[in-house]
């Protein structure tokens, strides 16, 4: 789920079920949304996630630009993350 708005795309939730996971689809949804937003004419997305998602983003291209530290419970990290499309 997410949105567009002027050259911005904004994912707002990804998931996939688990017996799906580890087999690309998770990168492929992303891919295809990306994708969409380009169609729409955006030129960046940005998204939240936790510390322990955040590295599937960083695979798939998007870098981290802010954090909050001990987001709901100590040791969680909320990231801010954003990534520039052709």
């Amino acid at each position: 789920m997410g949105y567009t708005y002027a050259d911005w795309m904004h994912i707002d939730i990804l998931w996939v079920e688990e017996s799906f996971r580890n087999k690309n689809n998770g990168s492929r949804i992303l891919k295809m949304a990306e994708n969409e937003a380009v169609k729409r004419g955006c030129k960046h997305v940005d998204l939240d996630t936790f510390s322990f998602q955040a590295k599937f983003y960083g695979k798939n291209g998007y870098t981290l630009f802010a954090t909050l530290d001990n987001w709901c419970q100590k040791g969680i990290r909320k990231y801010f993350m954003k990534k520039d499309l052709p």
